[in-house]
């Protein structure tokens, strides 16, 4: 994949941020800064911010308990260049998968929910990646 630029810095949202180093890191000739390395550095940079996570009841049994959930998952992102010119403005990024819900089984319902949100935070970063790769540098002026 081609991006119109040589090497990157991901700010913000720890665990989002370290799964889209990861996927920019396979990326051919990018170099991806360290989240220790000055921002500076990085011809351009993506800031991640505001994540939120959230679940809603989709469904209940005939006795009002909950049968099926969906969590959702929502960050806010933006790249600019390091000297301030934006290549994205802050742009909302939101991906939920649904659950089947069993209250005798709580903690296997934790596990797999933390199991969905670690996915739904891989495939952010995927997703990430592709839109930019799909931004284009201002014209020089």
């Amino acid at each position: 994949m081609q991006f119109p630029f040589r090497s990157i810095a991901v700010t913000g949202v720890p665990g989002v941020a370290a799964e889209l180093r990861r996927a920019l890191r396979g990326q051919g000739d990018l170099k991806v800064l360290a989240n220790t390395d000055p921002v500076t550095e990085a011809e351009a940079v993506c800031e991640l911010g505001d994540e939120a996570r959230s679940s809603a009841i989709l469904s209940t049994n005939s006795t009002g308990q909950a049968r099926d959930l969906s969590i959702t998952l929502q960050i806010s992102y933006r790249l600019r260049t390091k000297d301030g010119r934006e290549l994205i403005p802050k742009t909302p990024l939101t991906l939920s998968r649904d659950i089947s819900y069993n209250e005798n089984t709580v903690l296997a319902k934790e596990a797999e929910q933390n199991f969905l949100y670690r996915d739904m935070m891989q495939d952010m970063a995927q997703q990430l990646v592709r839109r930019l790769a799909a931004a284009k540098l201002p014209a020089a002026s």
